[in-house]
Formats: C-alpha cells, structure tokens, sequence
C-alpha cells in the first residue's frame, strides 16, 4: 500500500482482512499490558505508556527475560496471532500494489521492517519454542547452555512459529473465542496501545475510518428517503442526522486527543498537499480508479462508498481551494442562486449516465503512467461535477450567512466560526496556506456537506420522478403557524402583569422577532432548500415553541390548577363530568402534575405539592389547621408564583428531551428505551454499558433503537411533540379567568372552613396593579375547593353524590370546565403544518 508520502491513499480493505486487523490489534493490546505490568515489577516505573515506540517493546521484553519471568500459554498464542495476522495484511497490500501495476510501496516495506522489530521481540520473550511430541511427553525446558537464537527476518520466525496453522488450535479466531472475547470484555478493559511507526494501524484505522462515514452517509439517505415516502417525520430524520454528526464529531475529538489522526486529520492533510503540490491530479485516479474494487470492501453494506474510495474528500477538498482562491473576487461571493432544488442535482439517469462514462475513461487510463493519469482526474471532475458545484454553492451560503447577513438563528450545528476565520486570512497562493493558519479541513466538516448533497438527492427523487415536497416552504409554513400563536398569547392584556417569571416573556418576545425575521428572509438557496437544513429549521423552531409553552404552562401552575381541579370534579361525581381532552392532558402530564398518581383524597396536600409550597417549621404550626403547611398569604408575597419547574421536560417527550442533551450517552433517552421510566440518571456501571454499546454496536442499530422511540413519540399515543402548548396554555388561562369572573359575580359565601371572598378581594384591590384579579380569585377558589372536597371526605358522608350536594361553588366549576374545553379535541391542539 501507498504510503503518505509518496502521496497515494488507502484503498478499501476486504471485510475479513478488517476483521483479521481487528483481531490483532485486540491481541497487541493484550500482550503489551501484559509485558507493560510484568516489566514494571522489577523497576520503579512503568516502562512504558500507552503511546510508546518499539525500543521501549524490546526492552520491556529484555527486563522480563533478564528477571525470568514466565510468559503464561495464552499471551504467547496471542503473540503468534498478532504476528501471523499482520502478515497476511502486509501480504494483502502487496498484492493489491500489484494488481494495479504499482511498484512496492516504501510503506509495505516498512509494513516489513516494522514486523521484524516485533518478531525479534518475539524471539528475546521465546527464544525456543516449547515442543509437544505426543500426549504424555513433557515439555524439554532450554538448558542454561543454550544461547537465544536471534532472528532479524520476519518469514523466519514465522517459520519458527510453524506453517501448520490448523495445528494450533489456539491460533485461529473461532466464533467461540470471540462471543468469549466480548463476554469478558466488559469485566476487564484492556488499555488501548500505539505504537509509533505503526502504519498498519494507521492506514487500518484510515479504512475503518472512512467505512464508518460512508456507514454515516448511507443511514442519513434512508432516513430521508422515509421522510420522503412520508414513513417517519422529517423532523426526525433531522434530528438522527444530527445526533449522528455529533457522534462522528465526538469520534474525531478522541482521534487527535490520543494523537490517532490517522483516521481523520491525515487522510484531508494528505488531499489538501497533493492539491497544493500539483500532484492531485496525478495520485487520486490509483485511489479511487478501479471503481469495480467497490463491492469487495462493501460486501453490499453500506451502499454509499464514495468516502472509501476518497471521491467524496476529494470534491470536497478541490471545491474548498477553488472557493479560497475565488473568495475574494468582488462578484464570486455575491452570486447566490436561487432556484428549485431539483434544478441543483441531475436526475437519477444523468448520474448513471455520468458514472458510466467515468467508468469507461477510467478502464483507459488506469494503468499509464502518472503523468497521465490527470485524463482520470478530469473524468473524476466530469462524474461528479454536480457535487463540487453544490459544495461551491454551499461555501458560499455559509460564508454569507456568517459574515455577511448572519441569520436571527444559528441552525449549523458545525463550529463553522474557527474554520472560516482561519480560511479569511489563508494565502491562498502559499503552498503551506491550509496547514500554517491552522485552517486544515476535518472529515466531519467533508461528510456533513456531503450528506446535506445526499439527503437532498434522496429526498428530491423517487424511482427517477420528482417528489414535489418543499421542505423549505413546510418549514416556513410551520413557523408562521408558531408565531400566529405566539401573537394569541402576546394580546393577552394580563400576560405583562400576571406571568411571574419575565424571562419568559421576553423568550416569547425574542422568539416571535426571530421567527417574523426568518419569513422576512425566506432563503431558497441549495443550502437552505437541503432537507437537512430544512429540517434542521423546523426542529429548533418546534424545540423552541415546546420549550416556551411548557414554561408558560408552567407559570403559577395555571395548567396544572385547571388539571387538578377537573380530576376533583370527575372524583365528586363519580367520572360523570370525563371530557376527553382533558382526561388525555392528564395521562401526558400525570408525573409533573399529579406526580405519578391521580388523587382520590388529600387533595390540597396534593396540591400543595405541585404547587411546590414550602412546609411551615414546627413552632410555627397551627395544630388546628391539621394541614402541616403555613398559612397561604397568597396575595402579599410572591414565593407561591415564583416557584418554577412543576413541570418537567423530561417527564412529557423523549424528542425533546433527547434533541436537548448528550446525544448517544443521553441517560433519560436510553432509561424510556430499557423502560424504567422516569430515571433520568445512570449508574457507573450502566454508564459503562452504554459506551461499550454505542462503541462495539453497528450504527445502524443503535440507531434504530433511538429511530423507534422518536417515531413512537411523534406518531403513536397522543403525539406529544405535536401539539400546540400555546393554545393549552390560552384554554387554562381562559378556564380560570371565567371562573374568577363566575365567582366574583356571584359573590357566593363560602363553607365556614373557607375565608371569604370579600376578605380575599381586599387584598387583591392592593395589588391589582401586578395579578390579574380574575386569576387570583381563580386559584384562590381552588385551595377553596380541595380544602372542601378533603373536610367532607373526612366527615364521611356517602353517597358521594350527597356529600357534595347543593354547593354552588362545585357547580360553577363543573359548568366553566365544561364550556371551555367541550369542543376542543387532542387532534385539534396539534400543529397543522407537521
């Protein structure tokens, strides 16, 4: 295999020789913990770390001969193994230089020098090999007399090793020792060793670097294909790539932490140079020619292979340059197009058109020579002109947007504003520009541009026809839908006064602004046109309007006031007054309102506790109350309205709460899939099953499990994350308010247990100017009632019907239920524009 170099790239690895690499990394891992905890019995320190260089193997290896510790059978099988597998890696590259007519490579031969270093490690830890002759013979131990026989070549002490593989048992990787490898995996970690100099590890973890992207690239194109064929929301195809994104970026993170930029920095570093040199041109055909070599490292799965075969980071990296060297060109930046997004990609048989041709220049010119291999490059250009058109086009978007006409929002979750402040100030005509300002392009930056190309492809075409679906005019259409509601609460005459928390109203303040200033812009680019971006927009909008309108139902415990006293109701008459509605709103919320249980006595302590009022202290408890809490000054202090967070986010949507956290490790997302219910946090060792899952598991299948709960939030039950809490929020606080005006007009006295409506109307005359008087008498009938409903239960007086006969304050109640909320259905409260 081509080294960096010489400026060739990794070709696609076979699926067995990935797993062969995988194997033996794991046994590398094994035997240098071993050798490391070994080695350090006998010195003061460790003698090596987990980033460490061959000198320091061979001598740990030496510390352990010299002090005569015995190697146990299973570290010298997995030594054996890890030899023998990069043999046959190293054989594999050989061969594929080969078959494309390229000479060995300086890489494979120092694939070669650097297994002889680790077989003469192998040689000083075993310098003669324990014979079995038969069942009953015993082991012949090495005489002191015998010197160690030392090996400097590689094939020698393979032979040493023996050429009989089958006669090893322990050599070979069996399904057995692998489903015991991942048992014991979980118990005991082995740490995670580098080697320097290895570049079998690095160009490993290169290939297996770019199949997790192209994995990546294949999953976003079938959730948007289901977001087309309408299977799953948009919104949640949105939402998934995102958090796959997230994931791929984290990934990148630990790559260059621990210094293993081999999978991400170095293979852009590697485009970027050739670029710049001049040798693009010539060295990318040997890497992504030979399109017929696809199938073998795809084995079928996945079906996207443009970033193993480099194609994509290719476009990718020729498009950045061309955009740095234009970018100051008065008219480059300035010309944005704005048309249908279909007129951006061509149809499905253009591109096979386009990949056939390339396919048939390729066949001519893949094996000339290197000066004319540029004929490749420019039938690579031809094929996928489309795609370096739309990164150009996609450049300039996000330069507009960041520099020029930034948008009310921030819908890129990419950290853009480092990448293109290093790229402001490149010299483009410096052939070092990308590295020395530090403006050096990721692959995640690569794959995330790529997939806003792909999704739209998917998204755009259906068996060749065009799928006439605007995701930029549903998103838009959404919005207006959001701020028709937010209008509704804004004229309010009270809300100025009544809502407790201002920052709340100014949240649906900014949030309106932000929303009349996207529809002032409606940005039709490829960009914002791109599902992604769509989408992208329609979930932080929906995020914001469900944020908001769980906090305004939140303020004074409005909703919840109007939840508690209709569950009172249904209780006196026996479930006679069920309106539908409401009896849903109370199963969504029945953890933040009713904390887990629906009431059928103690309903004022109940309430108490959802209205989070504090207890009194024990000196200043009125035995006579009987209650155990303070006496209710409700209209000269605030602590009862201040009180935030009754209802919790976490407890109403998995959407929610899962688009708000920490992604793949979200404890309360992965606490609704195991089915514990409210836990929201995870136990060490949970913590630990979680990574080893979302590290060891395919992609796909973590995600399915993350794509069925999102779907089951959206589409099944009483599909939270679409309804409209603006207009539960309106319903409430018009509950109340006509309660307060039923109560206040007819001025009824109340039980003797109760105070007075007068007596409570003179403290709310003081303090009219801040509370709505309505309101306030609303809530304060609603201690009223809890408090009679509890004093009869106690005088036990049944039926229950008699029990509350003739008290015109339960009638009022029932009535004013009754005429708000009748004709309201759950389907009519969700958002139209989903």
């Amino acid at each position: 295999m081509a080294t960096q170099e010489d400026g060739s790239v990794p070709v696609t690895l076979p699926t067995d020789r990935y797993e062969s690499y995988m194997y033996s990394k794991r046994d590398t891992n094994k035997v240098l913990d071993w050798l490391r905890i070994n080695a350090s019995k006998k010195t003061k320190q460790s003698p090596f770390d987990s980033n460490l260089t061959l000198k320091e193997i061979l001598h740990a290896a030496k510390l352990v001969v010299a002090h005569r510790i015995s190697v146990p059978s299973h570290i010298q099988d997995a030594f054996k193994r890890l030899l023998r597998a990069r043999s046959k890696l190293t054989d594999w590259f050989r061969q594929n230089e080969t078959h494309q007519g390229n000479a060995q490579s300086a890489s494979t031969n120092a694939h070669e020098a650097f297994n002889n270093t680790l077989a003469e490690v192998y040689d000083v830890m075993f310098p003669q090999d324990e014979v079995y002759s038969g069942h009953g013979n015993k082991t012949r131990c090495p005489s002191p007399s015998d010197k160690p026989t030392t090996s400097y070549n590689f094939y020698e002490v393979l032979a040493k090793i023996g050429e009989d593989e089958s006669s090893d048992r322990n050599l070979e990787i069996h399904t057995e020792h692998q489903q015991k490898h991942n048992a014991e995996k979980s118990n005991s970690e082995v740490p995670n060793y580098i080697i320097e100099g290895d570049l079998l590890r690095e160009q490993c973890e290169a290939i297996s670097w770019l199949l997790e992207l192209d994995i990546g690239c294949s999953l976003v194109k079938r959730w948007f294909e289901k977001a087309r064929d309408n299977e799953i929301p948009i919104i949640i195809a949105e939402t998934l790539t995102v958090s796959l994104l997230s994931h791929i970026m984290e990934r990148e993170m630990q790559q260059m932490a621990k210094k293993q930029d081999g999978g991400c920095k170095r293979i852009m570093r590697l485009l970027v140079e050739g670029q710049q040199d001049g040798r693009a041109g010539s060295d990318m055909p040997s890497a992504i020619g030979g399109q017929e070599n696809k199938a073998r490292g795809c084995r079928g799965e996945p079906s996207y292979c443009n970033f193993r075969n480099l194609s994509s980071l290719f476009v990718f990296c020729t498009a950045l340059r061309e955009f740095i060297l234009r970018k100051d060109e008065p008219s480059f930046l300035t010309t944005i197009q704005r048309k249908p997004l279909h007129c951006y990609f061509d149809t499905p048989a253009r591109e096979a058109e386009r990949e056939e041709a390339f396919r048939a220049e390729h066949s001519k010119v893949g094996h000339l020579p290197t000066r004319d291999k540029a004929k490749a490059h420019r039938a690579l250009m031809e094929r996928y002109v489309k795609d370096y058109e739309g990164c150009i086009l996609i450049f300039k978007s996000l330069w507009d947007d960041h520099f020029n006409n930034p948008g009310p929002i921030d819908i890129s979750v990419l950290q853009m504003q480092n990448f293109f402040d290093c790229i402001q100030k490149s010299e483009p005509h410096q052939a070092s520009s990308y590295i020395s300002t530090g403006a050096f392009p990721t692959t995640s930056i690569a794959w995330y541009l790529q997939v806003i190309l792909e999704s739209a492809k998917s998204f755009v075409w259906k068996d060749g026809n065009l799928n006439p679906v605007s995701c930029r005019i549903q998103a838009l259409r959404i919005g207006q839908e959001i701020l028709g509601s937010l209008e509704k609460v804004l004229a309010i005459d009270t809300v100025n006064s009544f809502v407790s928390n201002p920052k709340v109203r100014r949240h649906i303040q900014s949030l309106r602004e932000t929303i009349q200033a996207i529809l002032a812009t409606p940005q039709f680019d490829l960009f914002h046109q791109s599902p992604i971006m769509s989408g992208r927009l329609n979930n932080t909008l929906l995020q914001f309007a469900f944020s908001d309108g769980l906090d305004l139902l939140d303020q004074m415990g409005i909703f919840g006031t109007v939840l508690h006293l209709y569950k009172a109701c249904q209780f006196v008459t026996s479930g006679e007054s069920s309106i539908p509605v409401l009896d849903s709103l109370c199963d969504i919320f029945r953890e933040s309102v009713f904390m887990g249980e629906f009431p059928t006595r103690n309903f004022e302590i109940i309430y108490f506790r959802f209205m989070k009022i504090p207890r009194k202290s024990a000196k200043d408890c009125d035995r006579e109350e009987g209650c155990g809490y303070r006496k209710l000054d409700r209209y000269k202090t605030d602590w009862i309205y201040a009180k935030q967070n009754r209802i919790q986010q976490s407890d109403i949507s998995s959407w929610f709460y899962f688009t708000g956290r920490d992604g793949l490790l979200n404890a309360g997302l992965w606490a609704r899939l195991e089915g514990t219910g409210k836990r929201t946090s995870m136990s060490k060792g949970a913590i630990l099953r979680t990574e080893h899952l979302t590290c060891t598991e395919p992609l796909a299948k973590v995600f399915s499990y993350i794509e069925s709960a999102l779907v089951k939030d959206f589409e099944e039950g009483y599909k939270i994350p679409r309804i409209n809490l603006f207009e539960i929020y309106l319903l409430a606080f018009r509950t109340l308010e006509n309660f307060g005006k039923v109560r206040l007009g007819s001025n009824c006295g109340l039980s003797d247990d109760i105070s007075s409506v007068e007596a409570a109307m003179q403290d709310i005359d003081k303090e009219a100017h801040i509370r709505n008087i309505n309101i306030a008498l609303a809530v304060d009938a609603a201690f009223s009632v809890f408090k009679l409903i509890d004093l009869r239960m106690k005088d036990r007086i049944y039926p229950r019907q008699h029990m509350f006969k003739g008290l015109p304050l339960l009638q009022q109640l029932q009535g004013v239920i009754r005429d708000s909320w009748k004709d309201v259905s759950l389907e009519g409260l969700h958002w139209k524009s989903i």
